[in-house]
């Protein structure tokens, strides 16, 4: 099944110096995509006390206008709770195919302490493609690199892409590792392991072209974290999906990790 595309994006704003740089990249994909952009800000810290609900949203919105610079006709929502099933559910209330921004750090010091980086539990549960906005520039995505390791995965990155891809012409470049064996003492059985490997990742990439055969694939050998992410600074967007359809993980795994906590060019995780 084809993905329905992307028709409006959410992004999450929590009042720090960072997220203005994340909403100004959302609002320059929004406006190049031509879709609506909602802000959401997800109050996590304190609750309502000694005031009615509305009256501290409607502060919170118009702190939100100020911090931001917005217009006070501008799509914001204000919720309370777990700042990342709050963004989501705000995402699922738009009733439009969404894209979540959000920023790699922000979104609430104590949710942060207890159960881990706000982004990284957003792409983990999030059931829409996410947007983790990383380093110090404004990216729209001329060049996305995709981690491919031949399987559905792969088809499913390549599928959310493709929003990206009609309004920004983007070009793609598949780039698969192929992991080098541990190393071990007897270097006869060491090098029929590493033949064996290649072997089969040879087999691998020439049954994955027979349906590829429009996307430029690159190859190379080494440790598959370090390569994917010393790659990625030739681009402006690293797109994959880290998870199959309706699986659900603890973690992202090691190369969408270390992308998300060190990289230096904004992650697309696709669900």
């Amino acid at each position: 099944m084809k993905s329905p595309g992307i028709q409006q994006i959410i992004v999450g704003v929590d009042f720090s110096r960072y997220s203005k740089l994340v909403v100004k990249e959302a609002q320059k994909l929004a406006k190049t995509m031509k879709i609506p952009l909602r802000y959401v800000y997800v109050n996590d810290v304190f609750q309502f006390v000694g005031e009615p609900r509305e009256v501290a949203e409607k502060k919170l919105t118009e702190k939100v206008y100020k911090f931001y610079d917005l217009k006070e006709n501008t799509d914001v929502v204000i919720r309370t709770g777990d700042a990342p099933e709050q963004l989501i559910e705000a995402a699922k209330a738009s009733q439009l195919p969404p894209l979540i921004v959000i920023g790699h750090k922000g979104m609430g010091a104590i949710a942060r302490f207890l159960l881990g980086s706000t982004a990284e539990r957003v792409a983990l549960i999030s059931p829409f493609p996410v947007w983790i906005h990383r380093g110090h520039k404004i990216l729209l995505p001329k060049k996305i690199l995709v981690p491919s390791d031949f399987s559905t995965h792969t088809d499913a990155t390549l599928d959310q892409i493709q929003p990206f891809d009609k309004a920004f012409k983007s070009k793609l470049e598949l780039f698969h590792v192929i992991p080098e064996p541990t190393p071990i003492v007897d270097l006869p059985i060491y090098s029929l392991v590493y033949q064996q490997i290649h072997s089969d990742d040879d087999r691998s990439y020439e049954e994955f072209k027979k349906s590829h055969s429009n996307y430029k694939t690159v190859r190379d050998v080494g440790d598959v974290a370090e390569q994917v992410e010393q790659r990625s600074h030739k681009f402006d967007l690293v797109a994959f999906s880290p998870r199959g359809k309706g699986e659900s993980t603890p973690f992202l795994g090691r190369v969408a990790a270390k992308l998300v906590r060190s990289g230096n060019k904004p992650v697309l995780i696709c669900p």
